[in-house]
């Protein structure tokens, strides 16, 4: 018999927490019976639509609470309901299907399940409680608190990086699990980029720079297209792009970026892109310029670049260092720093048809560190998985 894990969600929207946790549920599928508690929204449609090989219960109960939309007595009203109820449906649904494992991925899933821990400590000791941690810095104390607590009662706590490891000192129940990449997946094709190019009007002697990510203060594309307006190209044709959707919580900030934008000539607002491999292979460098205060735990659009083996320039900060090795796979540069992004732009500027060597080791690394075949193994590790079997499709809305 396989393994059951029931697995749950939020991100309606999905971002890369939920992208990697599923992808690692799929390909650990010969050896796991996954069954997933998810948030209604894009996400859960979008797995839905594809008719994934687990089975799936749309919850309403998983949806993000929105702090500043709520008044304070209603916020804490509707979190404490969330505890019972999915703590409780969660219990009722171990003991129906039989599963062994709960595996909670982020900090909001993992602390409605603390009434259930709690309970099944005393009442189904057996059962083994995991949770996925892909954030090193909280925004609001109570996060950090209870992010730490759930280091203290889990299990297991996974991170994705050192770097996010860090913040939980000496504890042994902590462990870094790399995010897996498909490397078959992600991977240089001419034809992908010969269409994206051909998509957006990009001509093929330009040099397209590009980040993708929620706009936000802490990714800092404001900071990146000031620099870019004033790189020196010496005659080369350079462009950036920015993709990804405008984040809730900054709207001064998104006008800033829309004003600049149109300001630039060179510079364009794709908007959400849905084929990432065709966007990675279509652009020639791949930008992270998150700030060392909200810091990368990791950089999914920077691994997953360096697969596709498209050059890469990343703040040294969080765990981009453990993706990059400057000069050798990609490129660093001092985070929070203008002068350091602009002399970094216009070195690959200059020296960007001398760096086939980097794009290769690039991708090298990924498959050796980060491909799925590691990750997946060490992940079937902390679960003491050893049997086979098949698992079938099904869909309920809670």
């Amino acid at each position: 018999m396989k393994t059951k894990v029931l697995y749950i969600f939020g991100g309606e929207q999905a971002s890369g927490a939920e992208i990697v946790i599923e992808a690692l549920m799929s390909k650990s599928i010969d050896h796991v019976q996954p069954h997933l508690f998810i948030s209604p929204g894009r996400f859960s449609e979008k797995l839905i639509a594809l008719q994934k090989p687990y089975v799936m219960t749309v919850m309403p109960q998983l949806r993000k609470l929105n702090r500043s939309k709520s008044g304070k007595a209603a916020f804490v009203l509707k979190a404490l309901r969330n505890y019972f109820v999915i703590s409780s449906m969660a219990l009722k649904y171990v003991r129906k299907h039989k599963i062994t494992t709960v595996h909670a991925n982020t900090i909001v899933p993992a602390c409605y399940l603390i009434p259930a821990i709690l309970f099944a400590k005393v009442f189904h000791p057996k059962l083994k409680w995991i949770w996925s941690d892909h954030d090193m810095v909280y925004f609001k104390k109570m996060d950090h608190y209870f992010a730490s607590l759930c280091g203290k009662l889990y299990d297991k706590t996974l991170v994705v990086s050192k770097a996010v490891k860090v913040k939980y000192g000496n504890n042994p129940k902590v462990e870094i699990l790399y995010n897996g990449l498909d490397t078959m997946v992600y991977k240089p094709d001419v034809q992908a980029r010969n269409a994206f190019r051909n998509q957006w009007n990009v001509e093929e002697q330009t040099i397209l720079f590009a980040i993708a990510g929620i706009i936000s203060p802490r990714k800092r594309q404001l900071e990146l297209m000031e620099a870019f307006g004033k790189i020196e190209t010496k005659g080369a044709n350079v462009l950036l792009f920015l993709a990804g959707d405008f984040g809730p919580d900054d709207l001064v900030y998104n006008e800033k970026v829309k004003a600049l934008t149109a300001q630039q000539p060179n510079v364009h607002y794709m908007g959400h892109i849905d084929n990432m491999v065709e966007f990675y292979n279509g652009c020639d460098v791949i930008v992270n310029n998150s700030s060392d205060k909200g810091s990368e735990p990791f950089g999914a659009t920077i691994y997953e670049a360096m697969s596709c083996q498209t050059l890469v320039m990343a703040a040294d900060t969080g765990g981009l260092p453990e993706l990059v090795d400057h000069q050798k796979n990609g490129f660093l540069f001092a985070p929070d720093n203008m002068v350091a992004l602009v002399e970094m732009m216009e070195y690959i500027v200059q020296n960007f048809y001398n760096t086939d060597v980097v794009r290769k080791a690039a991708r090298d690394k990924v498959i050796q560190k980060f491909g799925f075949d590691a990750i997946v193994d060490q992940y079937k590790g902390i679960l003491g998985i050893t049997n086979r079997s098949a698992a079938k499709v099904h869909v309920v809305v809670a």
